[in-house]
């Protein structure tokens, strides 16, 4: 059984086990009225007490890097940050923060790298064009519009000759987008006929 108070309204929920079957109900007292919910969960297979807990903890155990090997990471990433490849280092400083968020100095570089990028795109004075199409795509790519950054890492390739990490990402999302048409073309002929 639960209840909650959020501002302006009042939620309560019963969820009923039966077997490997639960049946849930909420009911949410908002401004426009009672609203009902209804659930029905199936669970494949019961776990005996603690068999869930002892299997998550070696799914985690395997997942997750060791603190040197997260080191070592962060040590490429930071070489990778002063030769301004920024899209690899983010990467390389994601996957550590993910593992270890409350190990510092990969978080504020990746802050420093994510906030350098907006700046940059969104600056009316940036001179340099190749920093400007750098950083823009890095928006867009990290934002999932991926056919703005190829377009963006385009221009920076055409006007700049750009770095080998453009290029890579660049063909990247070119063969993302071409394989997503692809599948469209599919879709379309499956629908067709």
């Amino acid at each position: 059984m639960r209840a909650g108070y959020y501002s302006k309204h009042f939620t309560f929920g019963i969820g009923i086990g039966f077997y490997s079957f639960t049946l849930d109900y909420v009911a949410n007292f908002g401004e426009i009225g009672l609203m009902n919910g209804f659930g029905l969960a199936y669970r494949w297979r019961f776990k005996k007490s603690g068999e869930l807990s002892k299997e998550s903890l070696v799914a985690l155990s395997r997942e997750k890097m060791n603190l040197k090997a997260a080191e070592k990471r962060f040590k490429e990433a930071k070489r990778l940050y002063n030769k301004k490849e920024y899209l690899e280092a983010i990467d390389m400083l994601s996957s550590i923060v993910i593992a270890y968020p409350n190990y510092e100095s990969p978080r504020h570089f990746y802050e420093q790298i994510a906030k350098m990028m907006k700046e940059t795109a969104c600056s009316d004075i940036e001179l340099d064009f190749g920093k400007l199409t750098y950083a823009k795509a890095y928006i867009v790519y990290y934002g999932a519009n991926y056919k703005e950054a190829l377009n963006e890492w385009k221009k920076n390739i055409d006007f700049t000759g750009a770095i080998e990490e453009v290029k890579k990402y660049s063909r990247k999302i070119d063969t993302v987008l071409k394989l997503e048409k692809l599948g469209k073309r599919e879709k379309d002929l499956i629908n067709f006929g």
